[in-house]
């Protein structure tokens, strides 16, 4: 899945939907907090967050609220 994220975010263009990036990024946190990589997942939620304001996207914002779950079940000290 990071792979596939760290691809997808090298594909798209400078022109590319901004809800595409805001997904991309929002996913790619999500695979880090599922293996256990807190801070690196924190980045990316950061920058699918950013994203999604940005643009103003209702529809971000929820898909954020996945990696929030996912985020809630991760143990960190």
């Amino acid at each position: 899945m990071i792979a596939a994220g760290q691809q997808a975010l090298s594909s798209v263009g400078e022109d590319a939907d901004p809800k595409r990036i805001a997904a991309i990024y929002a996913d790619i946190a999500q695979a880090q907090f599922q293996i256990g990589d807190i801070h690196t997942g924190i980045t990316y939620a950061r920058r699918a967050l950013e994203s999604a304001q940005r643009i103003e996207s209702t529809w971000g914002l929820r898909h954020l609220g996945a990696v929030e779950k996912t985020l809630a079940t991760c143990r960190h000290s």
